[in-house]
């Protein structure tokens, strides 16, 4: 241990005599062996350097391994010796008895018990399957009984006997009070009395009794059956998933800037002049798992927002460049488009959004053309597999794995003579741009079909996230929300796709 542990503190070097060994726990650090619990508690919060490191240590555990149990609602009157004293009388051993809780000289009347056994006393269990556990004590005659609970979680699904007769009692009075009746006798309750109304004066035990005394059951004779129809049409389940949304009367534009230089775009559809409509939305992925993933702490006390800017957006450049293409990559994006929205102004990323718009573009095309390719017993494959898998296929002159760019080229070739892979990029990039930029009307399809003007809607199939179609985007890119977001692009490689889809005709799917 000498050669191991470096400390000058008083604390261990007191301490040292009474440790005798040491042991790793996995995923919490090393644990100590003393027989003197001060000298252990004594170290608490000590930071220890360990072969040139740091460790703070922690505060000892007064149980370890040994069995123990909670008493809930000890009388006033029992202290912890006489505690002490019963089960020793039963014959269990008890080594510490102390309150659960203690703030200060206020302490809780909830007990604790740590015996010198790892396994159940056989006072509390005998271990049979037959048999019950112990769940509740009567220290006094007078006194309600003090409740058990134990280590073991699964004694504790025995319910104590007093509390197991009270629950028999209360069903078989309400049996006997509300007998269940027929749906031919089914009648609606009668008002309650003024009188059993709740009041100010009255606990809240007695309110949310009035209350629920008041519940009137629901008449069954009142009740019509309704026929509902499903509006949208409804395919196999490998073909493409679309929405049938009728188009309403009109829509408004709304843009709001913001310091990144991309504008935050989203419209209002109207049912009426004076009537918003509902719009179905389509459920973004969940953005819990990746706020774990993309977890990081910041110190920022003392520091000025230019500097917490750029640490953000540093996070930001940084968080997308170790992303690899992939269905992480898209759930990113569209779990927390306004996190990437500074990726799409930061210059030294073009080559960076060239890159994953070139993978971007080669699964939207296989999914297109090969879409099988994407499915296993019916079960979507991970993007960056398939696209993985499609480039080993062939080989370059030099005899290496085709890049994506290559893919897509040969890909191109076969399937979309008409377009190249430089215009399946392009609207890629669109693709991307719509979902940071536009996120509120990119996952509503109401919103897209009035800004497109489509009866149709149609997605892609290759994965669970949301991704419209060739046809779609290219709708979206020709209608005037479209020509208003396209001049919103002054970055490249955006602003020269967009210049280029606004000039040329979009790519649409095979």
């Amino acid at each position: 241990m000498d050669s191991l542990f470096e400390s000058s503190d008083p604390a261990w070097t007191a301490a040292t005599p009474f440790l005798f060994g040491f042991s790793m726990v996995r995923g919490k650090g090393i644990r100590f062996f003393s027989n003197n619990l001060e000298a252990r508690a004594s170290l608490r919060n000590l930071v220890l350097n360990i072969c040139g490191y740091d460790h703070v240590i922690h505060a000892p555990s007064l149980v370890g391994q040994f069995y123990w149990i909670q008493l809930h609602r000890v009388p006033s009157t029992v202290d912890s010796v006489t505690v002490f004293d019963y089960f020793q009388d039963h014959g269990c051993s008890p080594v510490l008895v102390f309150p659960t809780h203690s703030v200060g000289s206020l302490q809780s009347n909830s007990l604790k018990v740590i015996f010198n056994s790892k396994r159940v006393p056989e006072f509390l269990w005998s271990q049979q399957a037959t048999d019950e556990p112990l769940r509740e004590i009567s220290f006094l005659a007078d006194q309600p009984p003090t409740f058990v609970v134990h280590k073991i979680s699964a004694l504790n699904d025995f319910v104590p006997p007093s509390i197991k007769g009270k629950r028999r009692k209360v069903q078989d009075q309400t049996k006997s009070r509300h007998p269940s009746p027929t749906p031919a006798q089914a009648t609606v309750a009668e008002p309650t009395s003024q009188v059993s109304l709740p009041t100010n004066k009255d606990s809240p035990s007695a309110w949310h009794k009035k209350i629920k005394s008041r519940l009137s059951p629901v008449p069954t004779e009142d009740l019509e059956v309704v026929e509902v129809q499903i509006k949208s049409q409804v395919d196999h389940p490998t073909s493409l998933r679309h929405w049938t949304v009728p188009l309403l009367n009109r829509y408004e534009l709304l843009t709001m800037e913001s310091e990144a230089g991309v504008p935050d775009y989203d419209l209002k559809v109207f049912l009426s002049p004076t009537t918003l409509g509902i719009s179905p939305t389509v459920s973004k992925p969940n953005s819990k798992l990746l706020l774990k993933k993309l977890a990081r702490p910041f110190h920022v006390d003392n520091i000025s927002k230019e500097a917490l800017n750029s640490l953000v957006n540093e996070f930001c450049a940084q968080t997308l460049e170790d992303m690899q293409y992939g269905d992480d990559f898209l759930q990113a994006i569209q779990a927390q488009p306004s996190f990437f929205r500074p990726a799409l102004t930061n210059s030294r990323m073009e080559d960076y959004w060239v890159s994953k718009a070139t993978s971007h573009a080669l699964c939207r095309l296989l999914n297109n053309s090969k879409p099988d390719a994407f499915k296993v017993d019916g079960k979507n494959l991970p993007i960056a597999q398939v696209l993985d898998d499609y480039c080993s296929l062939f080989e370059d002159a030099m005899g290496d794995t085709l890049s994506p760019a290559a893919a897509l080229d040969r890909l191109c070739s076969q399937e979309t003579p008409d377009f190249t892979g430089q215009q399946h990029i392009q609207l890629a990039l669109w693709d991307l741009f719509a979902m940071i930029s536009a996120p509120s009307i990119y996952f509503d399809p109401v919103k897209v079909a009035h800004a497109t003007q489509t009866l149709n809607l149609v997605s892609l199939d290759c994965t669970k996230l949301l991704l419209w179609s060739d046809d779609t985007l290219s709708d979206w890119v020709t209608s005037d929300l479209g020509n208003v977001m396209l001049s919103s692009a002054t970055m490249r490689p955006f602003s020269a796709a967009f210049e280029a889809l606004a000039s040329t005709s979009v790519c649409s799917s095979p």
